[in-house]
């Protein structure tokens, strides 16, 4: 029997930004905060010099496909991202970004997250998970994990301080759940 290789797609109650080459997926129940993280997690990588643009907000287009998760803007509201107070902007967006991580922005985190809390899976592709809910510096959080990633996890998590370059722990924990 072959096996099934067509992309799988699905559109989500997400927003999607990319960071460098990375693509973070950001979901949230609606009025969770998804769009204002989007918009921090934007400005403080562009502060530090970094490529960061909205791909979509409030809904992402998923696709499976070669064993990555792609992220597309859904067309009518392309470069459109809700500001709560003002209402919906124009900002620069980018049509798609293929996801290297995904920030659950209503899950409070445990203080010290099994290895099975810190991965997901979306339309069978395996990506990091980072919850957020309550953490006030999160989008340096998120922003310096993508820095890592991209760098190939040669560097720690505090990238701008010298005295503090520290190797990432990785601790192997048996999950129960």
């Amino acid at each position: 029997m072959a096996q099934d290789t067509r992309p799988r797609s699905q559109t989500q109650h997400a927003t999607a930004v990319v960071i460098g080459e990375t693509g973070v997926l950001i979901r949230g129940r609606s009025g969770t905060g998804k769009s204002t993280f989007a918009r921090r997690l934007i400005d403080r990588a562009a502060r530090g010099g970094r490529f960061a643009r909205l791909v979509s907000d409030d809904r992402v287009r998923l696709t499976a496909i070669h064993g990555r998760l792609l992220a597309e803007t859904v067309a009518p509201i392309a470069g459109l991202l809700e500001v709560r107070g003002v209402g919906i902007v124009r900002v620069p967006h980018e049509p798609a970004a293929v996801i290297g991580m995904v920030v659950d922005v209503d899950v409070t985190p445990p203080r010290l997250p099994e290895s099975c809390d810190k991965m997901t899976t979306v339309l069978e592709i395996v990506l990091p998970r980072l919850a957020i809910g309550g953490l006030i510096d999160a989008a340096d959080v998120v922003d310096c994990l993508v820095a890592q990633r991209e760098s190939g996890g040669r560097r720690g998590l505090w990238l701008n301080d010298d005295k503090m370059n520290l190797e990432p722990l990785h601790f192997s924990v048996q999950c129960t759940k």
